[in-house]
């Protein structure tokens, strides 16, 4: 993520609900329905800009006010669309979250072998007006950056 994020440490005691970190961001948790303790994040911080992350999840529309208007959303995708499993999204279904609260660039992560057999970009693309990256070990993003 954008050095704002990347220079603070911190330590979250997880479970549902708002929190103030001490570096300065603003933070909400909530459940995502996949297991009792899965959950989705939304940083802000001091200058507005909004990160979301889904943990694991199933389509849940709840998801799209803790989305809404982030400028970064990274949101699981492991199954392709044509072999959805409870549980877990897909390229189409994470975009259309991501869609539905009007971010402004979508990452997808959490690839399962099954996914990675599919042209996951065009199947989200299909959806998602912004731009769309998928997740990779030590990836660093930009707000400013398309």
């Amino acid at each position: 993520m954008d050095s704002w994020f990347a220079d603070y440490r911190f330590s979250v005691r997880e479970g549902a609900g708002d929190f103030t970190l001490s570096a300065g961001l603003e933070a909400r948790a909530g459940r995502t329905g996949h297991t009792d303790e899965s959950l989705c994040f939304r940083l802000v911080d001091e200058a507005g800009r909004v990160f979301f992350y889904s943990g694991d999840t199933d389509y849940n529309e709840a998801l799209v006010p803790f989305a809404e208007g982030a400028d970064i959303a990274v949101i699981e995708c492991s199954m392709p669309d044509d072999a959805k499993r409870d549980g877990h999204l897909t390229p189409a279904l994470a975009a259309r979250i991501g869609r539905l609260a009007g971010v402004r660039k979508l990452v997808l992560t959490h690839f399962y072998r099954e996914v990675t057999a599919v042209d996951i970009l065009s199947r989200a693309r299909d959806v998602f007006p912004g731009p769309v990256l998928l997740a990779e070990d030590g990836m660093r993003i930009a707000f400013d950056e398309e």
